[in-house]
C-alpha cells in the first residue's frame, strides 16, 4: 500500500484532535497527536511504506498517553479557584426554634443534639450546621 502524504496525516491528527474535543474522553487525542507527529516525521524523512507509516503513529501515540494521560486529564478537570460551595450557610449566629425545628437564616433545620419540645419560639446558639441538621445551645 502507498504512503499517505504529510498532508494526509496531519490532516487525520487534527480531525482526531476534533473529534476529541466533541466527545472528551482523553483517548483519541494521543492518535491524533501521533498522526500529526507522523506527518512530521514523514516531511523531514519519508517513510516508504503505509504500514510503517500506521506503526510510527502508534508507537508515539500509545508513548504519548502512557505519559501524558493522567497530567493532561488533572489539568483540564481541576477545580476553579473561586468556586461556589455548598456550605454557604454562615456558620455561628442565633436561631429561633419554631415547630420542633430550628429557624435559622431563613431555613428550618432538624436539630440533632438537644431536646427542643419545650423551647418552641425561644432563640438559640447555633454551633454547627452539616446538611440539613444542626447543632444548638440553648441560650
Amino acid at each position: 500500500m502507498d504512503p499517505l502524504s504529510s498532508l494526509i496525516l496531519l490532516s487525520l491528527g487534527i480531525l482526531f484532535i476534533a473529534v476529541e474535543a466533541m466527545i472528551y474522553s482523553f483517548y483519541i487525542i494521543w492518535f491524533g497527536f501521533g498522526l500529526i507527529l507522523t506527518a512530521l516525521i514523514q516531511l523531514i524523512y519519508p517513510i516508504e511504506q503505509f504500514w510503517i507509516q500506521l506503526g510510527v503513529a502508534s508507537i508515539i501515540s500509545i508513548l504519548l498517553f502512557v505519559i501524558f494521560y493522567k497530567p493532561f486529564k488533572n489539568w483540564l478537570n481541576k477545580e476553579p479557584i473561586n468556586e461556589v460551595k455548598d456550605d454557604f450557610i454562615k456558620i455561628g449566629g442565633t436561631g429561633i426554634i419554631k415547630n420542633n425545628m430550628l429557624f435559622y437564616q431563613g431555613i428550618y433545620f432538624k436539630v440533632m443534639d438537644t431536646d427542643i419540645s419545650e423551647i418552641n419560639n425561644k432563640s438559640v446558639k447555633v454551633l454547627k450546621i452539616e446538611k440539613n441538621n444542626a447543632w444548638i445551645e440553648i441560650e
